[in-house]
């Protein structure tokens, strides 16, 4: 029998890919300059939608607030029932 693990030939190493050459273009183009209008349109969209969130989030609070509030309302009224019927 054999040994099976036999270490496998080692296999030539391939030469490094040279780099290609970096090339530098004389003049580097511009971006345009971005649409303040455009610009300012979104913001105020996105404004708006923030501010509507914002006051739905305060209704929400203040109808939590109440419901809340309200449990505890109605503890004097039971105990002045439990006084007369109890």
């Amino acid at each position: 029998m054999s040994d099976t693990n036999e270490a496998a030939p080692a296999q030539p190493q391939q030469p490094a890919e040279e780099p290609q050459p970096l090339v530098i273009p004389d003049v580097i183009e511009r971006l345009p300059k971005p649409d303040k209008a455009a610009h300012d349109a979104e913001l105020a969209q996105l404004d708006a939608a923030i501010k509507t969130l914002q006051t739905r989030s305060t209704e929400i609070r203040a109808e939590l607030d109440a419901i809340k509030g309200g449990r505890g309302g109605y503890g004097e009224q039971i105990q002045a029932a439990k006084a007369v019927y109890g």
